[in-house]
């Protein structure tokens, strides 16, 4: 009977050995064609060795795991993982775009006490316009080129939303304000 557990005890020790090479190997290589040649055992006993043994298998999440990956996580939270992993990346990006839109004017701002009515009559006697053609849906480049320093003008220097900047401006959207904010600061006028 000891005879028979120590042989019991000395195979679990060797496939526990064993599945911890392989996933080495598997971090290492990201290659489960070449680990299983390495060790000459089949995908499928490698599959499930992983499976019995919690550890990730790179050509079932396309090659994406990192090679000092300490593999630490069940085959089943791995996509979880990785899912994430993208989520994170994609908000970092998303927040470093809008970093980049808020990104202060250049020029100082002062203290202003004037009203919105203030800015629009000063930037329609700047362009020669009147008020109405300057709010009107009108296209012609110069009364657009108008409409972008007002929306500048009333963001950055009375700090008004977009959503209040679009309201003032004839009912455009935020989105168009906020475009219309960004080609102004980009032309650096």
């Amino acid at each position: 009977m000891t005879s028979m557990s120590t042989r019991t005890a000395a195979g679990v020790f060797d496939r526990v050995l064993l599945a911890e090479k392989i996933a080495t190997s598997l971090r290492k290589t990201q290659s489960l064609a070449a680990t299983s040649e390495a060790f000459g055992l089949s995908t499928r006993a490698i599959r499930d060795m992983a499976n019995d043994f919690d550890f990730p298998i790179p050509e079932v999440y396309g090659g994406t795991l990192d090679k000092d990956d300490p593999g630490e996580c069940s085959i089943n939270e791995m996509p979880n993982r990785i899912r994430l992993a993208a989520w994170d990346r994609a908000r970092k990006g998303a927040r470093d775009r809008l970093r980049a839109l808020q990104t202060p004017p250049s020029v100082p701002i002062p203290l202003m006490t004037a009203t919105e009515t203030d800015v629009l009559a000063d930037v329609c006697a700047r362009h020669r316009c009147a008020l109405s053609v300057l709010i009107s849906k009108d296209r012609a480049p110069d009364l657009v080129w108008a409409r972008h320093e007002a929306a500048w003008l009333l963001v950055t220097r009375l700090g008004l939303t977009y959503k209040k900047t679009g309201e003032v401006l004839g009912g455009r959207h935020w989105s168009t304000i906020m475009g219309s904010v960004a080609k102004f600061r980009e032309s650096g006028k």
